[in-house]
C-alpha cells in the first residue's frame, strides 16, 4: 500500500509532501487546489519506469480529443504543448521535471523525471531556446524514415495517408530504491505508433489505473468487467448487490451475438424475461458497474476514481460507500477518490461507522488539499482518519477548505 508521497514540480504542486496515506482516500478542497493533478500524480508514481501508460492517461486524458493526438497528423504541436503542461515550472527549456518520492508496501522508491525537448518546443520559449539544435538520434531515423514513406493504401496508425513521424525529444525516468537504482530514456515520437516499436516496455511499479467521470461509457471497459464476471463466477454476488442498491430486478447478465454474427451489446435479463441493454439505463447504475467491475478486474491494484459521487443519487451513496470498501478489502485495492460533495462525504462516513468502526478509523482517510496563500504556489493539506472526519462533521466543521 502507498502510505506517503511526496510531490516536487508536477503540474500545479511546487511542493506537497503527503503522509499517512490510507487504503481508501477521498480527496476534497475547493475548485482547482490541485484534486485530480493528486490522483494524477499517484499515478504516476505507480507507473514507475513503466512510460506508455502515464503517457495515455495523463498527458490526454484531461483533453476529449485526446485520440486526435495519436490519430492525427497535424497535432504535435498539441501534443507537445500538452506534454510540457505536466511540469510545474515550464518557462525554462533546460529545467523541465518533476520527482516523485513515496512509500509502498514499507519500501521507499523515488521517480525524477525530465524532458530533454527537440527544435520542436522552441514555439513554446524564448528565441533563446536551447533546443534548436537538437537533431533526431541516428538510432531513431531508421524508425522515423520508413514510417514517413507514403503509402496510399496504408498510413500511419491504418490511415489512408502516411502521416509524417515528429521528434519531440527525451523524456528520462530515474527511480532511486532502496535496493538499487535504474533509469530509462524514452525517445518522444508523434504518432504514438512508431513510438511504441521502438521503446523498451517496463513493468510498472503498481497497476494503477484512472477512471475519470465518463470512463462509464466506454463498451470495451463494460465487456471486460462481464468477462471477468462470468469468468470467476461472481455474477450472481455482484447483481445482488446491485439490485440492493439500486432496488432493481436482473436476473444475469447476458452478451448475445447479433444473427448477423456481430457481437451483441452487454445487456440486463430482467427477472420478467426482459432483456435490457446496459447502455439504456441512467449513469448511475452504469458507473456502479463500471467502478465495482473494475475493483474485480483489477485486484491487488491502485484506483484512482475522480468524483466519485458523481451520477450517484444521494439513496445510492450508502450502499455505494459499503460496496467500495467491502470489494476494497476483498480485493486488496487501494483507493484514491475526489469529490466536490460534503454530504457523500458524510454519508461515506456513517456507512463506515455503522459497518466497522475500526475500519473507518484505521484504513479511511480525508484528505483535504488548499492553497497556501495567495503569495505562494505551494499547496497545504491536511488527513483526518474516518472517526476523526465524522466527529468533524458532528460538531459543524468544514472539510472542504
Amino acid at each position: 500500500m502507498l502510505t506517503s508521497l511526496k510531490i516536487d514540480g508536477f503540474r500545479k504542486f511546487n511542493h506537497l509532501n503527503l503522509r499517512d496515506l490510507g487504503q481508501i482516500n477521498i480527496i476534497v478542497g475547493a475548485n482547482n487546489t490541485g484534486k485530480t493533478t493528486l490522483l494524477e500524480a499517484v499515478m504516476v508514481f505507480a507507473c514507475g519506469l513503466s512510460f506508455p501508460p502515464m503517457q495515455s492517461f495523463i498527458t490526454l486524458h484531461r483533453d476529449s480529443s485526446g485520440m486526435i493526438f495519436i490519430q492525427g497528423g497535424k497535432d504535435f504541436l498539441r501534443m507537445a504543448e500538452r506534454t510540457l503542461n505536466v511540469f510545474h515550472q515550464k518557462k525554462v527549456a533546460e529545467d523541465l521535471r518533476f520527482s516523485l518520492q513515496g512509500k509502498l508496501d514499507d519500501k521507499n522508491y523515488t521517480y525524477h523525471h525530465s524532458l530533454k525537448p527537440s527544435s520542436i518546443f522552441s514555439e513554446f520559449f524564448s528565441k533563446e531556446f536551447g533546443g534548436t539544435s537538437f537533431a533526431v538520434p541516428m538510432s531513431l531515423e531508421d524508425a522515423i524514415s520508413e514510417s514517413n514513406q507514403t503509402d496510399p493504401g496504408n498510413g500511419a496508425m491504418g490511415l489512408t495517408r502516411g502521416i509524417p513521424t515528429q521528434f519531440l525529444g527525451y523524456w528520462k525516468i530515474e527511480e532511486e530504491s532502496d535496493e538499487s537504482s535504474k533509469q530509462e530514456s524514452i525517445p518522444l515520437l508523434f504518432p504514438s505508433a512508431v513510438q511504441e516499436a521502438v521503446i523498451k516496455r517496463m513493468p510498472p511499479l503498481r497497476n494503477c489505473t484512472m477512471m475519470d467521470i465518463l470512463s462509464h461509457c466506454d463498451e470495451r471497459a463494460s465487456r471486460m468487467v462481464y468477462a471477468v464476471l462470468r469468468r470467476e463466477n461472481l455474477e450472481k454476488e455482484f447483481l445482488k448487490e446491485m439490485n440492493l442498491s439500486f432496488s432493481m430486478h436482473v436476473e444475469s447478465l447476458e452478451n448475445i451475438p447479433f444473427s448477423n454474427g456481430e457481437q451483441g451489446t452487454i445487456s440486463f435479463r430482467m427477472q420478467n424475461g426482459e432483456i435490457s441493454p446496459l447502455y439504456t439505463w441512467g449513469d448511475g447504475v452504469r458507473r456502479w458497474f463500471y467502478l465495482l467491475g473494475n475493483m474485480l478486474l483489477y485486484p491487488d491494484s491502485i484506483l484512482c476514481i475522480e468524483e466519485v459521487d458523481v451520477a450517484f443519487h444521494h439513496a445510492a451513496q450508502h450502499a455505494l460507500a459499503l460496496a467500495l470498501c467491502k470489494y476494497a478489502r476483498k480485493y486488496r485495492n487501494q483507493l484514491f477518490m475526489t469529490t466536490h460533495s460534503q454530504e457523500f462525504v458524510e454519508t461515506f462516513l456513517h456507512a463506515m461507522n455503522e459497518d466497522n468502526p475500526s475500519f473507518a478509523q484505521e484504513h479511511v482517510r480525508i484528505i483535504t488539499l488548499r492553497e497556501a496563500g495567495s503569495d505562494s504556489d505551494d499547496f497545504s493539506y491536511r488527513v483526518l482518519d474516518g472517526q476523526e472526519a465524522l466527529w468533524a462533521l458532528q460538531h459543524g466543521l468544514e472539510l472542504r477548505v
